[in-house]
């Protein structure tokens, strides 16, 4: 069971990647980026571009690196107990943070939204049994 959490939340993992590639088309950030000043744009593209490799790393170690990962050891519970607190907090965060309301205009942004909502946590438990279970 164990191996097919980490499977599936590697996929989640590059998914979410792949998804993050795309940001700047789906958001039009050339116009949106455009109206901060410099700095704030360049702060916001720099979290989010380093996102991207964050991600593809976790899914590279749940993939490639499954066996290690299911060791037991301390450093993969840490890792696995870590990506899962982030994905729990990534939840939390996306009910308190953001407003169903606010994102109506668009409903690929609200399907978004549900699905983080469920997908952020799932992730989170597939990581736990790992780490905890």
């Amino acid at each position: 069971m164990e191996r097919t959490c980490l499977f599936v939340g590697g996929g989640f993992s590059l998914a979410v990647a792949v998804f993050h590639m795309f940001f700047g088309r789906l958001f039009g950030w050339r116009e949106e980026l455009a109206r901060l000043r410099p700095v704030n744009a360049r702060v916001l593209y720099t979290i989010h571009f380093f996102l991207i490799p964050f991600c593809l790393f976790f899914a590279y170690l749940s993939f490639a690196l499954t066996d290690d990962l299911l060791s037991g050891s301390r450093l993969a519970r840490t890792l696995t107990g870590f990506y899962s607190l982030f994905w729990a907090a990534r939840g939390a965060w996306q009910l308190a943070y953001f407003r169903p309301s606010e994102l109506e205009a668009a409903r690929w942004m609200l399907v978004a939204h549900y699905a983080i909502l469920v997908l952020a946590p799932l992730v989170a438990v597939l990581y736990g049994v790992v780490a905890f279970g």
